[in-house]
Order: structure tokens, then sequence, then C-alpha cells
């Protein structure tokens, strides 16, 4: 009867399980410019205490060729190259993007592997230090479209490390005023653009994604769409749709958006069941207890609320 009393009281104290973090990031602030080459030069300041950091950078994420029906997901978004100029570790107490002032430059410690559709940085951590910064320029990033011109590119992508907050700001060589911005990512946050008003008119030059909780292994991007007249002579380096891609690319991001409201209402009436499922089965539990502490429920009614604990655990863990 004490083995059975021992179960039932470590059923019913259960939770939904919660994974403990093997590798975290507590903090990402990342410095995207866009240059007239159509390059992107990235100054990435990545906050943690692991001893060594390996972060890869995917800049060729597609393998599918363009067609007339499609261009989202294809070899047209991927860059044309990537250089990696710098990777360093130093210490800091600061946490904002100041930590990218700092300079970096004869840094050995270290590597870079090349794969297929990226290139992995492996940064040895020097004495205690708590910051790593990387410094590398993304080739020929942008996509100019017979009607527009377009940034879109993973900043964030398969990282193997939990990232408690990022911080990215994108900024293009110029400023525009037909200007949509979008952002796909698995963490929370907001996105707001970056500009100011000339003659009445508010000019935009990029925007501010800011974020938290982003797990390993997802993607984080950032889609702007801009006028041509900013790509100037990088028109004749960067890829070409030979499309007018504009209003295909509002409907798709619209669609996104939509979808995602519908997940995360979905995602929040879920997290309100299973809160409700687990006060609920504490405090019958803790009727039960008395119950079958003064030994009036018997064993068949214990093995059905075991069952029923399992149950519940596997709703909320799904």
């Amino acid at each position: 009867m004490k083995n059975y009393k021992l179960v039932f009281l470590l059923l019913i104290i259960f939770t939904c399980n919660v994974q403990a973090k093997e590798k975290v990031i507590d903090e990402i602030y990342m410095n995207a410019e866009v240059d007239i080459l159509g390059s992107i030069h990235v100054k990435e300041a990545i906050i943690t205490d692991e001893k060594d950091l390996t972060i890869p950078i995917v800049y060729k994420p597609y393998t599918t060729k363009q067609t007339k029906e499609k261009i989202e997901g294809t070899t047209l978004y991927n860059a044309h190259g990537l250089t990696i100029k710098c990777a360093k570790s130093f210490r800091s107490d600061n946490s904002s993007f100041k930590l990218l002032d700092k300079s970096c430059t004869d840094s050995k410690n270290f590597k870079v592997t090349e794969k297929k559709d990226r290139k992995i940085i492996s940064i040895k951590r020097e004495k205690n230090n708590n910051v790593y910064l990387l410094d590398y320029f993304i080739d020929q990033a942008l996509v100019s479209h017979k009607d527009i011109s377009e940034l879109f590119f993973p900043f964030i992508s398969d990282y193997d490390y939990d990232i408690n907050k990022a911080n990215i700001q994108v900024v293009l060589s110029g400023y525009t005023s037909d200007f949509k911005f979008y952002s796909h990512s698995n963490g929370k946050g907001e996105l707001t653009p970056i500009g100011e008003k000339k003659n009445k008119k508010t000019l935009y030059k990029g925007v501010i994604l800011k974020l938290k909780d982003i797990p390993a292994d997802t993607t984080t991007d950032v889609r702007l769409l801009f006028n041509k007249n900013i790509t100037g002579i990088s028109e004749k380096l960067i890829n070409k749709s030979n499309q007018n891609a504009f209003d295909r690319i509002v409907k798709l991001e619209e669609k996104k958006i939509s979808d995602t409201n519908k997940k995360h209402k979905i995602q929040k009436i879920r997290k309100s069941v299973s809160i409700s499922l687990i006060v609920g089965y504490l405090v019958l539990g803790l009727i039960l207890l008395w119950y079958f502490i003064k030994e009036k429920v018997d064993k068949n009614t214990l093995l059905f609320y075991v069952i029923l604990g399992i149950l519940i655990l596997i709703f909320c863990i799904k």
C-alpha cells in the first residue's frame, strides 16, 4: 500500500516537461549594412558564457531554379559568396550595439569550414571573454525585379543554441519612399522601420528587429522591398528575376501573416487548455489522495487516475 501511495504522490505533482537548455546565447547585436555593390556588410556581437562558439552562416539556402510561376524559395535568392573578415572574442560588461564598435583585426583564434550552402565559423574563447565578434560580407545578396528591388536573407539560421534575445539592424545604402518590410522567426518580438521625414514625406533607410526566445536550429530572416534606384551600379552584379514581383510578394507575405496569426491563436488556446488540465488534475489528485490515505479509494481508481495523468502529460508536451 505504501508503494502505491508513493507512486500516486509523484504523479499528482507533475507538470509539463521542460527540457534543460544545453547551449544558450544570452544576446545578439547585429548590424547589416547594404553597400552600393549589392553586398551586405555584417558585424555581429554574440554574448554568451559558452567556452567556444560555432556559428553557421547560410548564404546559399536554395536549390530550386526560378520559373515564371515561382520565384520564392529559388536560387534567385542565393548570395554570390561569403567573405569572412574576422572573428574574435573579448570581455565586456556592455550590452548594446556599442559592442560592434570594437575593432576586429588580427584575430587567429578562429577557423572556417565550408559546406555546400554555408560557411561555419568556429571561434576559440580567449581567457574569460564573454563576447564573440564576427565581421563578414555577404556578396551580392540583393535581388532585382522589374518593378522593385529586394533584400531577403536569413540572418540567423541553424544556430545550435537557444537565443534569449536578438537585435538585428538592417540598413540600406540609400533612402526609399516605396518600402515594405517583413520578418519570419520562431522568436517573439517586433520589427520597426528606420526612417525620417523629408519635405513632408517619410523616407525609409532600413529596419530594426528585436526578438526574444529564439529556439535552436530555426531561421530568422528579414525581407525588404524598396525603390530600384537605390541599387545603382549593383544592378549589373546582382541576381535578376526579369519579372514584376511586388504585388506577388506582398500577397504572399499577407498570407504568411494570416497563417502565423492563426497558428499563434491555436498555440494560445492550447496553452490555456494545458494549464486548466494540470490545475484540474492536481486539485482532483489532492482530493483523491485524501480518500486514498483514508483507504476509501481502490486500486482500479488509482490506476485510472495514473493513466489520465499520462494522457494529460502527452497532450502538454506535444
